[in-house]
């Protein structure tokens, strides 16, 4: 398995050993999407904390986390969809919490505009990843946010969201 990077090197699973049993935690309320992230991070030994579907559950289990003995996550990936913008405000809920200042939030979302709202900004994501979640942009994701440095970056411009967006397409609905 490899994925391409810009300076011709490619990425592959070995890249990940360094961080096998690095806690992740999933908040989805989306099953489909939270299986395949969390098959993903365990294809490479990543420890995946029990998954929750709301941010209350989410910061229940920080809570017991942070007064017992487990690890905090290394990384919460946070469903931005959640009702009610839970999403954004559990992230910058852990944000605002110096303890909690060396984990990593990335926001899920399949609209990757998302990334222009106010809430986003607000909350101060880590980073971003797309859904439908594609296992190797999850492996450079985990890379990038747990220490290898890599020089390219996935950037969206506003003219490729607008080419990304639906906006204007008609659709003609045949029975």
């Amino acid at each position: 398995f490899e994925i391409g990077r810009k300076d011709g090197r490619g990425i592959d699973a070995a890249s990940l050993s360094d961080y096998a049993g690095a806690e992740i935690m999933i908040v989805d309320r989306h099953e489909n999407s939270a299986r395949t992230l969390q098959a993903v991070c365990q294809k490479f030994h990543l420890k995946i904390l029990p998954v929750t579907s709301s941010a209350k559950q989410a910061a229940e289990q920080l809570m017991e986390y942070e007064t017992g003995t487990k690890r905090l996550p290394a990384v919460i990936f946070i469903d931005t969809m959640l009702p009610n913008k839970e999403g954004f405000m559990l992230a910058y809920k852990i944000r605002q919490q110096e303890r909690y200042r060396a984990i990593k939030i990335v926001g899920l979302a399949a609209d990757p505009k998302i990334i222009n709202s106010e809430e986003y900004q607000q909350a101060q994501f880590d980073m971003f990843l797309a859904k439908p979640i594609i296992k190797g942009e999850v492996v450079e994701l985990v890379l990038r946010l747990l220490g290898d440095k890599m020089p390219s970056a996935r950037v969206i411009s506003r003219d490729a969201l607008q080419k990304i967006s639906c906006e204007g397409i008609r659709v003609l609905v045949v029975e």
